[in-house]
């Protein structure tokens, strides 16, 4: 368009946000300068969101609109971002996720530091939880918050890229177990695998940063409802369709509307999205040997027969297990929604590229299915070994088990059970929480009478 058109089309968004606010007793204009994070600098004078160019320090060239609203590594927006601000809140965030993870798959003599709780989005007791995200929000902006969450993709994806080494070092015995399940349905040991330990420790970590970073996005969100009500956008939306006196150009609105809806969002998901995929995808390099991703179901898997797993007491109270390891679901959700695209055509060169995230629900996943098949055939052989003790079998199945529940949950949110219950028994899930739920209820109730002191008589 032209310059003048240009003018013009600002001139009524600006006189529609002017009305808009008038009806619906709200500054949009500093709802929408929170919610866009002007306070970064992330507003060009253009009114457009930019980076300052690769490679340019930040200085001329033609920006580039990305898809985040973000500026790109090595360039600055042009309203001049406060890399101080960001660079502490960065390394505040890394130096959490360092705490929880401790570097170890074994609970730590702390018992393990905050636990992350799903239900509520936080690691408890207080070190990061949805309610400290949305105050920085406001704070922050979208464009702040963004950048922190990118940053988290980023710390996440270079752990996830560690897996390369371990695909590597034990492709052919990859390959002929997963030949071997597709022909007999058989389960091969993972004994005499190399580099086992740092797929879990990689796989640790992910998990605990992408947990964290959807507690960013969750944080996002609520200063956003907060800042920005839906009921806002939908009252312009209708006021636009309303008859208003001549001077109050009612058809300027809907554009209004779709402003207010649009920025400030943080995405369709906040657990799983088509920038954590791409993040994924090219530090993982798919496209130089996708042959080689396409066992990776099978390493993933293979991790699971680790002797950790076999000696984790699942806490149904918090849903939850010792030292986050609940949050390695995170992380396979992730890297199977990665290298889903290879397994569904594995002969086609366009299935290397960058998938969108699966809808809840909805499509069939086919990386998630063969994993959980092999998850499966490890938690029955587990639980046949202990015969018929029963007290002996649930430490050897009890984190196995949660953890598909949780993948099963960021999977398929709508229809968990559809993932889980075709290759793995409903009966063997029921009985499991049933006893452990015994088991515990059993333990509270024995602590539960305090004594007297006299006589030893319980009060």
């Amino acid at each position: 368009s032209s310059p003048v058109v240009v003018a013009g089309q600002i001139a009524d968004l600006s006189a529609a946000l002017a009305l808009a606010s008038h009806h619906a007793g709200i500054d949009l204009r500093a709802a929408l300068d929170i919610t866009m994070g002007r306070e970064f600098g992330a507003l060009s004078e253009g009114g457009a969101l930019r980076d300052g160019g690769e490679g340019d320090g930040g200085g001329g060239g033609a920006g580039r609109v990305r898809a985040s609203g973000l500026p790109a590594q090595g360039g600055a927006p042009a309203g001049g971002v406060k890399p101080y601000l960001l660079d502490a809140l960065k390394l505040w965030l890394r130096t959490s996720v360092d705490e929880l993870t401790g570097g170890a798959l074994t609970p730590r003599a702390n018992g393990g530091g905050a636990t992350y709780l799903h239900s509520r989005r936080a690691f408890s007791p207080g070190l990061l939880c949805r309610t400290q995200m949305a105050a920085l929000a406001k704070v922050a902006g979208r464009t702040g918050v963004l950048a922190l969450s990118d940053d988290l993709a980023t710390l996440g994806a270079s752990h996830a890229a560690n897996l390369r080494s371990a695909l590597q070092f034990n492709r052919e015995r990859l390959q002929r177990a997963s030949e071997e399940f597709d022909t007999s349905r058989a389960l091969s040991p993972a004994d005499g695998m190399v580099e086992m330990e740092s797929v879990a420790r990689s796989l640790h970590r992910l998990g605990v940063i992408l947990a964290a970073r959807t507690i960013v996005l969750a944080g996002a969100r609520d200063a956003r409802a907060e800042v920005m009500p839906h009921a806002v956008s939908d009252f312009v939306s209708v006021l636009g369709a309303q008859q208003l006196p001549d001077y109050a150009r009612a058809s300027s609105l809907p554009p209004v509307a779709r402003l207010l809806t649009e920025h400030g969002a943080v995405g369709d998901s906040i657990d799983l999205d088509a920038d954590l995929l791409a993040e994924l995808g090219a530090k993982c390099d798919l496209k130089t040997d996708p042959a080689l991703w396409r066992l990776l179901p099978q390493l993933l898997a293979a991790s699971l027969q680790l002797p950790p797993w076999s000696s984790l007491t699942a806490d149904l109270a918090s849903d939850a297990l010792p030292n986050n390891l609940h949050t390695v679901a995170f992380a396979l959700h992730a890297l199977l929604s990665m290298v889903d695209p290879l397994m569904r055509a594995p002969a086609s060169p366009s299935a290397v590229a960058a998938a969108a995230p699966p809808p809840g629900g909805g499509g069939v996943l086919v990386a998630h299915r063969r994993f959980v098949e092999l998850a499966s055939l490890i938690v029955q052989h587990a639980r046949a070994a202990a015969h018929t003790d029963e007290a002996a079998a649930e430490p050897l199945v009890a984190g196995r088990l949660l953890l598909l529940e949780h993948l099963a949950r960021l999977a398929s949110p709508l229809s968990p059970a559809a993932l889980l219950h075709d290759v793995l028994p409903h009966g063997l899930t029921a009985t499991h929480n049933a006893q452990a739920w015994q088991a515990a209820s059993g333990a509270a109730k024995k602590n539960s009478f305090p004594r007297t002191g006299t006589g030893g008589k319980r009060a």
